[in-house]
């Protein structure tokens, strides 16, 4: 064997490992940031110091990783970390007042529409304004035309089969308890908060994090580690009650299913709908437990 092949034959070991090393990074640093803007058992106090260090550390390794040439490649996921963390941190410290302005708590609908649409607006501005900084188009975070009917098509497919499921564990019997009065005044309310949500996470995670993990370690592994830190969120989720680990499932898979739309059809919007349609189901199941 030549001295070349031995070259080339140990150089593939150190590629897996280097890959290893990236999606560990990207999973703890995913998971890091989500638990931090909303892991429950955190001091409520501590929320915003905790979330706005965390963003300073994102600051800082990006920087780092820009001074080096060996770490460069760290430099845009080090950026997607931060600008999250930077909305999470900017949603804490403004998300209330709304609430309090208008006497609101998150213990109604309209409550919870309101916060919602006030964290929705601070995270996606802080993932937009450090994409401009960057001098990246939007089209940068899937927000494009794409193939557009394509996408909207199979998110169309994945919202059906979400609302087969749904009727076929019993959400009859649900829609027949709220009854269709009471229904038809809480549904524009919960289309709000849906539709924002299923927006902000998808921007969030398919548009920020798919786009940037792609090409630091490939559209496989960034699939996959976009999905189990999608999961990873709705660990703590106040909307699943006592149903976690299904909810979680279900949640892994509807991830699975719109990393696939963006992937396929590069633009965000067929994933958005599908994601809308699974949140509206989770809204009908929550707003059932307040009656």
């Amino acid at each position: 064997m030549n001295t070349a092949t031995i070259s080339h034959s140990n150089s593939h070991p150190n590629r897996q490992s280097i890959q290893i090393e990236r999606i560990a990074f990207l999973l703890a640093g995913a998971i890091a940031v989500g638990f931090a803007g909303y892991w429950p058992t955190l001091p409520e106090a501590a929320r915003p110091l905790i979330r706005l260090l965390l963003a300073a550390l994102w600051l800082l390794l990006t920087w780092l990783a820009g001074s080096s040439a060996r770490l460069a490649a760290y430099r845009p996921v080090c950026l997607a970390f931060f600008a999250v963390s930077l909305g999470l941190w900017l949603a804490g410290l403004i998300g209330a007042w709304p609430l309090q302005q208008l006497g609101l708590t998150t213990d109604s609908l309209l409550g919870m529409t309101v916060g919602k649409l006030s964290e929705v607006a601070a995270i996606v501005a802080a993932i937009l304004v450090v994409n401009r900084l960057q001098s990246k188009a939007l089209a940068e975070l899937y927000l494009r035309r794409g193939k557009l009917g394509r996408s909207l098509a199979i998110g169309s497919g994945v919202s059906a089969l979400l609302w087969l499921s749904f009727l076929a564990m019993g959400g009859w019997q649900a829609i027949a308890f709220v009854g269709t009065q009471r229904l038809v005044a809480a549904l524009p309310l919960i289309l709000a908060f849906a539709l924002a949500n299923g927006f902000m996470e998808e921007v969030w995670f398919r548009g920020l994090y798919l786009n940037r993990f792609e090409h630091f370690v490939g559209a496989k592994s960034a699939l996959v580690v976009t999905t189990i830190a999608f999961g990873a969120l709705h660990l703590m989720s106040a909307y699943a009650g006592g149903n976690l680990l299904p909810f979680v499932a279900v949640t892994l898979l509807l991830g699975l299913a719109c990393g696939f739309i963006v992937q396929s059809t590069h633009t965000l919007w067929g994933a958005v709908l599908a994601h809308t349609a699974g949140d509206v189901l989770v809204m009908l199941g929550y707003f059932w437990s307040l009656l």
